[in-house]
């Protein structure tokens, strides 16, 4: 996928083999560019181990970009003690620039 050339990319597998999460990181910029999980999935810390899975060799601080309206998201990563950067506007619309163990803002 043109969207993840050069990013490191990780996969969260069910015990049935089924792809359920992934996560891809430019690490250059500790930047995660993706963090998804299937919707049958969420709830189940599955997001928190593809972030957890990062620690070892990712040094921080990371940062990722997250639309405004995400309201589920921006809570999963307010509990994680993320921190808002920035306010930015793009082609989807109004996003937040997060970060984890930086000076910032709290999430609203």
């Amino acid at each position: 996928m043109k969207a993840t050339n050069g990013e490191r990319v990780y996969v969260a597998v069910s015990q049935e083999g089924y792809l359920v999460g992934t996560l891809t990181v430019w690490q250059p910029e500790a930047f995660i560019h993706f963090l998804f999980v299937d919707s049958q999935y969420q709830g189940q810390g599955i997001g928190t181990q593809l972030l957890e899975s990062l620690a070892p060799w990712l040094p921080f601080p990371w940062k990722l970009k997250c639309l405004a309206t995400n309201h589920r998201a921006l809570e999963f990563y307010r509990r994680r003690g993320w921190k808002k950067l920035e306010t930015g506007l793009d082609a989807q619309g109004t996003y937040f620039l997060l970060g984890l163990e930086t000076d910032g803002d709290d999430l609203p």
